[in-house]
């Protein structure tokens, strides 16, 4: 029995080897949950130059681990089981993306885990998923116009590069203030998802919804200016902003997501206004400072709350 056990283990890794499984990721609270890695293909030594989309190319230098993509259009997507020139490759240092390129592509540069910075232009208008999943050295992200920034599609928090490098830089100057112009219509999901160094944010009237973990785990952030515009805060919009003391939201406002303001532990009042139809389950959990919450008898979809009030 104990051979024929041994036997079929073997079968069984055999073919796990051939099918070229991928690494599982879990998604909790839209926050990464990391597994163990994947089967080390060691340097994985990047050519000189070569091609990431039908007019997207690469050329790298291998000296000083500078990465530039340049040229027009989308960067090919990336799966686990295809093709990856850039995936676990440890000699990339630095990626700068020229303007003409409008995507990085997904899982693009996956497992990079010693590429510490990266330049992305005003071009970029979408990020895929997992593109920077794993790179866990990245310290620093480069821009040049906010209102691009705020506006590009991250297919998820670990598509956006801040989720690990946490500081932000405009034309070089550290992003700690934020103001939107009228030009921003939408502020995309996960948008300045773990960027540490901002403590303030303005919203235009121009903009209508708070997306999805926007500002999730901005732990700086301490104010917040919501427009009379806004109808609807998404999910996990604000979550673990630990630092941001207290919120008004607008009469416009209808809708509150899950986890909308969870882990914000400094928060000790927030008034809900009458235009408030629905609160999503969680939405003021972890709220360890709040002392009062006023729920208003317009609210008619109320999920669990999981609200604890402190101690006056």
């Amino acid at each position: 029995m104990r051979k024929m056990t041994t036997k079929l283990l073997a079968i069984v890794l055999a073919l796990v080897m051939v099918s070229g499984i991928a690494p599982m990721t879990v998604f909790a609270q839209d926050e990464v949950v990391e597994h163990t890695s994947p089967v080390s293909v060691g340097d994985n030594k990047l050519a000189a130059s070569g091609q990431c989309g039908d007019n997207v190319y690469w050329s790298f230098v291998s000296s000083t681990g500078a990465l530039t993509i340049s040229g027009t259009g989308k960067m090919y997507d990336y799966n686990w089981n295809g093709s990856r020139p850039f995936y676990e490759n440890s000699s990339i240092k630095s990626v700068t993306v020229e303007s003409g390129v409008t995507s990085i592509g997904d899982s693009a540069f996956s497992w990079c885990s010693r590429l510490t910075s990266i330049t992305i232009p005003d071009s970029v208008t979408s990020i895929g998923e997992f593109a920077f999943y794993f790179c866990k050295g990245l310290t620093a992200v480069y821009i040049t116009d906010i209102n691009a920034w705020a506006q590009i599609s991250f297919g998820s928090s670990a598509a956006n590069p801040l989720y690990y490098a946490k500081k932000l830089y405009l034309n070089n100057e550290l992003v700690e203030s934020v103001v939107l112009s009228d030009s921003v219509t939408s502020i995309g999901s996960y948008a300045f998802c773990g960027c540490s160094s901002l403590r303030s944010v303005t919203i235009p009237d121009s903009v209508t919804s708070i997306s999805k973990s926007v500002f999730y785990n901005c732990n700086s952030l301490t104010s917040i200016e919501i427009p009379d515009s806004v109808t609807s805060i998404g999910e996990d919009a604000f979550s673990y902003c630990s630092s941001l003391t207290s919120v008004t939201i607008p009469d416009s406002v209808t809708c509150i997501g899950e986890d909308a303001f969870s882990g914000c532990s400094s928060l000790t009042s927030i008034e809900i206004p009458d235009s408030v139809t629905s609160i999503g389950d969680g939405a003021f959990y972890d709220c360890s400072s709040l002392r009062s919450v006023t729920i208003p008898d317009s609210v008619t979809s109320m999920a669990i709350m999981h609200l604890e009030i402190a101690a006056v």
